[in-house]
């Protein structure tokens, strides 16, 4: 039989090795030329690192296996990057190595943009990871201006700078690699009816529950803020939830025109739940799109509201203390929350918000009090940034604060240095 590298003139192998399958490569690009496909991937053993396979039918028809190869041989087997013995070596892994040497670079602007440059997995009952995201690209709730509805696709491209080289994202403060091995996947979104709010809202709702059933925590990808009505509704038959919202409104109108389910709701609908312990509401400043008696009932209903000059008063620490401790946190993060100064491409800006070390030590103090079982982030609208900082700013928050989710729940060098987030 042919080996593999005499293929790329166009011609299959002579004939299919029963070898390796598709499924034991641990990535695989592909192009197409007649009825073979030229794959670059990576051996889940080490066995083959950047070589050539063709693929027919999901099998490898020829691989090959040069005996300079690491692992090639003798039935090496490890999760690390593996790279040529040194002499005098038994070690074909090396436990420092960061990715860059093996296999593709994979730089941010190639490839297709899954958020963290994750598996895409389009079947909603085969979701087998710790993190599954899910784009809700709807926006017909908004009182003033749309484009929320592209905030799943720019966060995720934004993401991907984040996303290349590297095993784990290590913080030098912290002395943390975090990441390293949190297993995340992209659903792709939730397919959106559009002028249709409750057939969208249900479908957003099916996915958020189908990674609930699966064991994973689900992320949510804005959209509005009303997809967080249905993402609090697939909570339904869980343990109760505490939801910890970060915003610059407080989004808890009951009915206005008849309309219940729009971005000025959510936390009216929230309270409403069962399954709700309670709300603590995070960031709420200036002209509010919630009236006096949308406060007066929040407070009676179980909220504690806190506005952005009250929490810097005293400071994350005691904004921590005010929050049940040992709870199941639901997290969701309307980008308006921040400053526009950081975040202008969104529907409602509003000045004086939050800076991002401010929330990032808050959601990190957050992970540690209890168990964050889900997030969603909302209301980016890349169209009114033209800088993408905006998406940039949603992606690598939801990227450090997943990272700290998964992370051993120890003190982090900068609360044990005693050391000023801020500064």
């Amino acid at each position: 039989m042919r080996r593999c590298m005499a293929g790329l003139s166009g011609e299959p192998p002579s004939a299919p090795s029963a070898g390796l399958a598709v499924e034991d490569l641990e990535f695989y690009e592909t192009f197409s030329r007649e009825n073979w496909t030229t794959v670059a991937f990576a051996h889940k053993t080490g066995a083959a690192v950047g070589r050539i396979a063709f693929v027919d039918r999901g099998r490898v028809a020829a691989a090959a296996l040069p005996d300079d190869v690491p692992g090639a041989r003798g039935g090496h087997a490890c999760s690390r990057p593996c790279k040529p013995l040194e002499s005098g070596s038994s070690d074909r892994c090396d436990p420092m190595s960061h990715g860059y040497d093996t296999g593709r670079l994979n730089l941010p602007f190639v490839g297709i943009s899954t958020f963290a440059k994750a598996p895409y997995e389009p079947d909603w009952t085969k979701i087998d990871a710790d993190v599954a995201i899910l784009g809700a690209p709807f926006d017909f709730g908004t009182q003033w201006r749309a484009g929320a509805r592209f905030g799943p696709r720019s966060i995720r491209e934004a993401s991907t700078l984040f996303s290349f080289g590297h095993a784990g994202a290590y913080d030098h403060e912290d002395d943390v690699t975090y990441l390293a091995d949190t297993r995340i996947v992209d659903l792709g979104d939730a397919d959106i009816v559009h002028t249709e709010t409750l057939a969208s809202h249900a479908n957003i709702e099916a996915g958020v529950r189908a990674i609930l059933a699966s064991g994973a925590m689900p992320v949510v990808l804005g959209g509005d803020h009303s997809v967080n009505i249905p993402c609090v509704a697939a909570f339904s038959d869980q343990k109760p939830i505490h939801i910890v919202q970060i915003d610059a409104h407080l989004d808890f109108v009951d009915e206005r025109h008849g309309v219940r389910f729009g971005h000025g709701n959510p936390m009216r609908r929230a309270a409403e739940r069962s399954w709700v312990s309670g709300l603590s509401q995070i960031g709420m400043r200036n002209v509010s799109s919630t009236a006096k008696e949308g406060y007066d009932d929040a407070r009676r209903m179980g909220s504690d509201i806190v506005s952005v000059r009250q929490f810097r008063a005293m400071g994350a620490d005691a904004m921590l203390d005010r929050i049940p401790g040992g709870a199941r946190y639901y997290v969701t993060i309307d980008i308006d929350g921040f400053d526009p100064s950081i975040a202008p491409g969104t529907g409602t800006p509003s000045h004086g918000g939050f800076l991002y070390y401010e929330i990032l030590e808050f959601l990190d103090g957050l992970a540690r009090r209890g168990t964050v079982v889900g997030i969603d982030l909302v209301e980016v609208a890349p169209d009114y940034d033209h800088s993408g900082s905006t998406a940039i700013l949603a992606a690598q928050l939801l990227l450090n604060v997943i990272g700290r989710v998964f992370a051993p729940k120890e003190p982090s060098r900068i609360e044990a240095d005693g050391l000023d987030a801020a500064t």
